[in-house]
């Protein structure tokens, strides 16, 4: 059963750059000059009042002119210093308007990205509303998160990084943005409480310790999104346990990933030699002493307690009570708030999923894919168009009668409603699956609406999509001359590669040659042949040169019509299959 695509919610990943700090204006011309100028009206003053003798008047004679002297000084200092003030003022209200802007970005951003991780890692206990729906077994081993299991709640980077511009010397820059910015990278730079995942398919052993009650519930949590999300196609769970510990996993027995491919009963194991390798990815855990050889390529071993001699490398989780750790030696650095499910909701998730088997609901694996289109087929220019009563495939081999083909060209006749359309396109897709498009172009004629090959023009293989459509109309008289110069053109070809009979001897000496030009083959199909030559009639010509050189020159065709009169093909139906 396919599935469709994926449609995790997106979030932004570009950085956010922020303006530039402003910096303390530098002090203005009166600002400046302020302490110069008071100890000179101080000594001018107190010259002038000693040289007129209200000294001698008494101390009320000397402080009018000095009150009045200080006043006017004040009001100056003043006045530039609101001048400087306002200019300053105006600078942080611009800065903390655009942080403000930002603030809200990186708000939408961080919601956005979380709710994209708690979609991408559901809560341990939602994980069973997902069994028989679209999202069950979603994970193939092509997925960019393969095996990305959840394991607590923690700290993560903001996706949208925050660009701050280089800031000059500290005791220049306005403190009051300075403090504002701080606290802006503080409160955006990371979202707190989010899902943390491991990935086990990159870890060979990783070991949980601590807390073992605990321990266990971390790795029942694991174990139940990776069955969840993963198809026993992809990953199989297998257990070694130790003498009495046998009860914490016997709900293993119920997942689909859990029954051996060959005795069909669950990989419940008391000793290691019991563990066999699997083409899919393996995932143990080991509650018990026994872990000897368990890690290699493919297997993923996830032991319950401390380290032994045989985890060297190994991932080392801590467990103190539900904080969780990365622990590298007696270095211990918290980083998330540990997941956990008990043995009985274990349980009903794994009763769940039992009555499910690969391939369905999951997407067919790629392997029947592989077999369905012959893709190990070695022969080229070969495609599988079905099978026969006996159940053998049916094979369409475009290569002449002495390769053991069917011949280069072929003609398709056929009513309204047979089914034409179908098999070409049927033909094509297979040509394509099996042959890079280094070894195979095509070129689609479509002469009734360019429905046949809709979609196809993206493809790397796919040169050209003709078809009869109003828009399109000039496209048909210049591929005419496209072809008849691409035949040309492997003429020379073929005559500068020391006369080359054919194209299998042109890439033989191509193999000795490497600056000749590679040449694929090129197989133009046709969809209403007797439309395309009523409308454009020299393309006949066209087609006959090409069914005369074709099969030396590596160009075959295949002309498909409800109807053709003998009179059309002038000469062409001697070289057609």
């Amino acid at each position: 059963m396919n599935r469709p695509a994926r449609l995790a919610p997106q979030f932004a990943t570009d950085d956010v750059v922020i303006e530039m700090l402003p910096c303390t204006p530098s002090p203005g011309g009166l600002s400046r000059l302020g302490p110069v100028l008071s100890l000179g009206a101080v000594v001018g003053v107190g010259a002038w009042v000693w040289g007129s003798g209200m000294v001698a008047r008494g101390p009320s004679a000397v402080l009018l002119p000095a009150m009045m002297l200080v006043s006017a000084l004040a009001m100056a200092m003043h006045a530039g210093s609101r001048r400087s003030g306002g200019s300053l003022d105006q600078q942080r209200r611009r800065y903390l308007e655009g942080l403000v802007r930002h603030s809200a970005q990186l708000c939408d951003a961080a919601q956005r990205q979380r709710e994209s991780l708690v979609w991408v890692h559901p809560e341990p206990l939602s994980l069973w509303t997902l069994i028989g729906g679209q999202r069950m077994w979603e994970r193939g081993r092509e997925d960019s998160d393969f095996c990305h299991i959840r394991v607590g709640l923690g700290r993560q980077r903001l996706a949208r990084r925050i660009v701050v511009p280089p800031v000059g010397p500290v005791d220049e820059l306005d403190p009051v943005t300075a403090d504002a910015l701080r606290s802006f990278v503080r409160c955006h730079a990371a979202l707190d409480d989010v899902p943390i995942a491991v990935a086990l398919a990159g870890v060979g052993v990783l070991v949980v310790d601590g807390d073992l009650t605990g321990a266990r519930a971390l790795i029942r949590a694991m174990v139940c999104q990776l069955a969840v999300l993963h198809g026993p196609d992809s990953v199989m769970v297998a257990a070694v346990v130790g003498p009495g510990r046998r009860w914490h996993w016997d709900w293993l027995k119920w997942l689909p990933h859990n029954v051996c491919p060959d005795r069909g009963g669950p990989m419940v194991y008391e000793s290691v030699d019991g563990v066999q390798v699997q083409r899919h990815h393996l995932v143990v855990i080991v509650d018990g002493p026994d872990r000897r050889g368990l890690a290699r390529e493919g297997v993923t071993v996830i032991v319950v307690g401390a380290a032994g001699d045989d985890d060297a490398g190994a991932l080392c989780l801590h467990l103190d009570g539900d904080r969780l750790a990365l622990r590298s030696g007696e270095c211990i650095e918290e980083f998330a708030t540990a997941d956990g499910v008990t043995s009985a909701q274990a349980r009903i998730c794994a009763r769940r999923l039992a009555r499910y088997r690969s391939p369905d609901p999951v997407r067919d694996d790629l392997q029947r894919w592989v077999t369905a289109l012959d893709m190990n087929d070695p022969a080229p220019l070969r495609v599988a168009l079905g099978t026969a009563m006996n159940g053998e495939l049916v094979h369409l081999d475009i290569k002449e009668a002495a390769d053991a083909g069917h011949g280069p060209h072929g003609l398709c006749v056929g009513a309204t409603g047979s089914g034409k359309s179908e098999l070409l396109r049927t033909i094509v897709a297979g040509m394509i699956a099996r042959h890079p498009p280094d070894d195979l172009n095509l070129v689609l004629i479509d002469f009734k609406g360019g429905a046949t090959f809709l979609g196809l023009d993206g493809l790397p293989h796919v040169a050209a999509v003709i078809t009869n459509l109003t828009d399109e109309a000039h496209l048909v008289a210049r591929a005419k001359e496209a072809l008849s110069g691409e035949i040309h053109r492997r003429q020379t070809l073929l005559r500068h590669a020391g006369n080359a009979v054919n194209l299998a001897a042109y890439q033989r000496h191509r193999g000795f040659d490497t600056a000749l030009p590679a040449l694929p083959t090129l197989f133009l199909v046709v969809d209403e042949f007797a439309e395309l030559v009523t409308h454009q009639p020299d393309f006949t010509e066209l087609f006959t040169m090409i069914g005369r050189v074709g099969r030396s020159l590596g160009v075959h065709l295949l002309l498909a019509s409800q109807r053709l009169d003998e009179g059309r093909l002038r000469g062409l139906e001697s070289h057609l299959s």
